[in-house]
């Protein structure tokens, strides 16, 4: 077994085809790890344009690449065949967030009209995975952490001119791999991109239902709970909506009580979930509750 960590730079031009911009890569860079994490080899190639001959300015600002190297490079048809022939079989594909394979999905259904060519086998996301160690110690990170401040977190020296280049990055992202290795917890963020549905469920954007009357939505589950007693409240007036909640006004007669709650619906690609909040009570037999959440997982059945 082999690791490999990619990394693709990528342009963003305008596509008559598609009319708007997309991502367009011009640039792979890889290097490849035995089992002891030893670099064996490495891979790297500038991919040419196929939908403009200038790159953007903040492209060539952020990379240093110029309009005449990337006009020097090969197509990405070809770059990709031979990256798959150098990457070889029985190998572990690790980028730096998922946004590579985004990237490399949409450049694959752009120029060769196939998702099965963005397949690169078992993969892990290294990011995703070096944040879940940092919490392990104790340091909770809830936006996506950038390779470079990974990097400085683990004291790996690297130039800010080699930043953003495939290669570069590619080594700069094996070091952090070697840094925060661990088997068991390792192998549990392992994924097969060959799996059925796999960029399906990857390319999915989760996002909340406005429609109480979406089919998804299971009114029986629209209840809330008393604050005071926990049983099932009464709603008394009509649901309004105010992104991404749902408010109304409930009752309890048992405890002779009033207050607002608020419902949201978050559709994912194999769920949905439920969120519930309670305000503070408008009645005075409640001086003050607390804003308090629950969260509902809901399991979507996908049919093909």
């Amino acid at each position: 077994m082999n690791y490999i960590l990619l990394d693709l730079e990528w342009n963003d031009t305008y596509c008559k085809k598609t009319h708007g911009f997309v991502n367009e890569i011009v640039e792979f860079g890889a290097v490849k790890l035995d089992e002891q994490f030893n670099e064996i080899d490495r891979f790297s190639k500038i991919v040419r344009s196929s939908l403009t001959k200038r790159l953007s300015n903040r492209f060539k600002q952020l990379t240093g690449m110029t309009n005449e190297q990337m006009q020097s490079g090969i197509l990405f048809c070809e770059a990709l065949d031979m990256y798959k022939k150098w990457a070889g079989e029985d190998i572990i594909t690790l980028t730096w967030s998922n946004s590579d394979l985004h990237t490399l999905y949409h450049n694959c259904m752009l120029f060769t009209g196939s998702s099965k060519d963005a397949v690169v086998g078992k993969y892990v996301d290294l990011q995703r995975y070096f944040q879940h160690e940092l919490s392990l110690l104790g340091n909770e990170v809830k936006n996506q952490i950038s390779l470079s401040n990974a990097a400085a977190l683990f004291n790996i020296n690297f130039s800010d001119e080699s930043l953003h280049h495939a290669l570069d990055d590619s080594e700069i992202a094996a070091a952090i791999l070697r840094k925060c290795y661990n088997k068991k917890r390792f192998d549990d963020f392992i994924v097969d991109t060959a799996q059925k549905g796999f960029y399906e469920k990857m390319m999915f954007k989760a996002h909340y239902l406005s429609d109480l009357n979406h089919p998804l939505v299971d009114k029986n589950k629209l209840y809330i709970s008393c604050p005071s007693c926990k049983n099932k409240a009464k709603r008394v007036a009509s649901w309004y909506y105010k992104r991404p909640w749902f408010h109304s006004r409930f009752a309890c007669s048992s405890c002779n009580i009033k207050f607002k709650a608020a419902i949201s619906i978050k559709r994912h690609f194999d769920r949905v979930d439920i969120k519930k909040k309670i305000f503070e009570a408008s009645a005075k037999e409640i001086q003050k509750i607390s804003a308090t959440k629950t969260t509902e997982k809901i399991p979507v059945n996908k049919t093909k």
